[in-house]
């Protein structure tokens, strides 16, 4: 055998059993021959936004790209829309480090402009909107075309239990890749369709990771805020999975409603006890909105 093929086929010390093969996402448009076909159908619109840079007051969005999905009860998608995709002159050029990420240069984008009224027209009747990070997603359409801000949102980032389902982090490439895909990232359009691939694949109860995201946004939500911490509480706030929130200055996460007493619990135990010198008698917790998540 030929070191070519031992190359290919595995060694003494190893096989082709030790080798995932990676399948490149592909862009999957029409029915699915999956699930049932339900009237009316549920909607969601995947989305996905490359922008000048990461900053919501200086930078704009670049290019916006929205494929629409149709599902059934049990999150099975039944049908995949074609893809729109707008580029957007932003009125500066373009940084060179996004030009390389991205490839999308001034030439690109000259003169190009958002299709505001197609945009709503195709969200009107959507039932959901859904980011792999909709925390960024989302306010920079919100400020590009407001209404936007109104509609209700999905995070396939954080609306999934990603460890709970044998996945290691978040980041988009890297769940593709143990699922056993591959995509061109840092496009629009290929991170929304990279995206749907992770939504139709099967969690780990069998159901798809589209209906955990669905059930996971239909639930009631809490944002609770550590208001007077110890500044050196903010280790075991992070590992806890609370974010800093630069403009209120406070630690601060979401918690599905039914966890408000488990919550309550640690946080007078780790955070509000008179060991730890808090400077407030407890947290602040107040309901959310569906409409006001990622904004």
């Amino acid at each position: 055998m030929s070191t070519q093929l031992n190359g290919l086929c595995g060694s003494a010390t190893g096989s082709i059993f030790d080798r995932r093969i990676l399948r490149r996402v592909a862009r999957d448009e029409g029915p699915t021959d999956e699930g049932v076909v339900e009237i009316p159908q549920t909607v969601a619109a995947v989305v996905d936004v490359e922008t000048t840079g990461l900053s919501l007051e200086s930078d704009s969005i670049i290019e916006f790209a929205l494929r629409r999905i149709h599902f059934d009860g049990d999150g099975i998608v039944t049908n995949i829309e074609p893809a729109h995709v707008w580029r957007e002159d932003p009125g500066c050029p373009i940084p060179a480090e996004v030009t390389r990420l991205t490839g999308l240069t001034d030439d690109h984008v000259k003169d190009q402009r958002i299709d505001e009224d197609e945009v709503l027209s195709l969200l009107g009747d959507s039932d959901l909107l859904i980011a792999h990070f909709a925390a960024f997603d989302k306010p920079f359409l919100a400020k590009r075309i407001t209404p936007i801000a109104d509609m209700v949102w999905g995070c396939s980032c954080v609306d999934i239990d990603w460890a709970h389902n044998g996945f290691e982090g978040r980041a988009l490439g890297w769940l593709c890749a143990q699922a056993g895909w591959f995509f061109d990232g840092h496009r629009a359009l290929a991170d929304v369709d990279a995206a749907i691939t992770l939504l139709r694949h099967p969690a780990l109860d069998n159901r798809t990771i589209l209906a955990e995201l669905v059930e996971n946004v239909r639930r009631p939500r809490l944002l609770v805020e550590a208001v007077g911490a110890e500044f050196e509480a903010k280790g075991i706030l992070k590992t806890r999975g609370y974010r800093w929130n630069q403009v209120k200055r406070v630690w601060q996460r979401e918690i599905f409603e039914d966890r408000c007493i488990a919550e309550e619990t640690w946080l007078a135990q780790n955070i509000y006890s008179s060991g730890n010198r808090p400077k407030a008698m407890g947290p602040l917790i107040s309901q959310i909105r569906h409409e006001d998540r990622f904004l």
